[in-house]
């Protein structure tokens, strides 16, 4: 069996700017991981291409917040709007990465959103981004961006959503074999950050299954961090309502799945439903 070093390893952390609360969220999870190994953290703001070459249309009205005003929509002032987002976006990561002692390097792109942000993850180890965007409407459901990550982000993705008090734990749901390492050790390196609390949820409904999960998986995370408090936790099944059941049993906390062990169903509802920051492991 492999040792969990070489199953999982972190050296880029990528985060999706917009400047949104959501967003902010993400980067502060993202430079607590980046600081605690010691990885590179990068931050992109896509200038929207659609939105801009909507701008350019004589047409083109925007709605004024909250008075529901209609007026033009201007290229020069989305232009300005544009850059504003994204030196704030920069102004708030160097807040945040400078203090924590952490490489950052931001950049600005223009292009279409999804494609540009997949494109730039594609050589990194995590993609961190908020649940939802700048856009007020459908507040519960994933923006279009964090909807094609959660399908085609090339190895992990953390998901955050700006709203419940944030609980520094992390929980992981593992099904024991080979492929729940990289998913364990990703959740290893945020319970590093977190003060080494760790609760492992195993899906079974034999306690003899159980308990040779746990030990098992307990050997591995010994191999890794000496220091690491974990917690096993037996959960009747992989579904929504057995983990978010433990989850509010535990208090809370980021919640690290594998994207396998779950059918594709479940991880949407997951993501859709639940307000804990995911990470969601391939």
């Amino acid at each position: 069996m492999n040792t969990p070093e070489s199953e999982f390893t972190i050296r880029h952390v990528l985060v999706a700017l917009d400047a949104s609360a959501h967003s902010l969220a993400a980067l502060e999870i993202a430079t607590d991981l980046a600081a605690i190994v010691n990885a590179e953290l990068i931050g992109l703001f896509v200038e929207d291409a659609q939105l801009l070459r909507l701008a350019r249309s004589p047409h083109a009205r925007e709605v004024v917040y909250p008075f529901a005003e209609l007026r033009p929509l201007n290229i020069v002032s989305v232009k300005q709007r544009l850059e504003a987002q994204a030196e704030q976006a920069r102004r708030s990561m160097a807040s945040l990465a400078n203090p924590a002692k952490v490489r950052w390097s931001f950049r600005v792109v223009r292009g279409e959103v999804d494609a540009e942000v997949l494109a730039a993850a594609s050589d990194m180890d995590v993609l961190a981004l908020g649940k939802t965007g700048w856009s007020l409407a459908a507040q519960a459901q994933l923006g279009s961006t964090a909807l094609a990550a959660a399908h085609h982000a090339p190895r992990a993705l953390l998901m955050v959503q700006r709203g419940l008090p944030f609980k520094r734990q992390v929980l992981a749901l593992v099904d024991g074999d080979e492929n729940s390492q990289p998913t364990l050790i990703a959740a290893l390196r945020l319970a590093q950050a977190y003060g080494n609390r760790l609760v492992v949820l195993i899906a079974t409904t034999r306690a003899s299954t159980f308990k040779e999960r746990s030990h098992k998986l307990s050997a591995l995370l010994k191999q890794e961090s000496e220091h690491l408090h974990v917690h096993f936790r037996q959960i009747p099944g992989n579904d929504l309502l057995s983990i978010a059941h433990a989850i509010r049993v535990e208090g809370g906390g980021i919640l690290a799945i594998n994207a396998t062990a779950c059918s594709t169903e479940t991880v949407n509802q997951l993501l859709h439903h639940l307000d804990n920051p995911i990470l969601l492991v391939r």
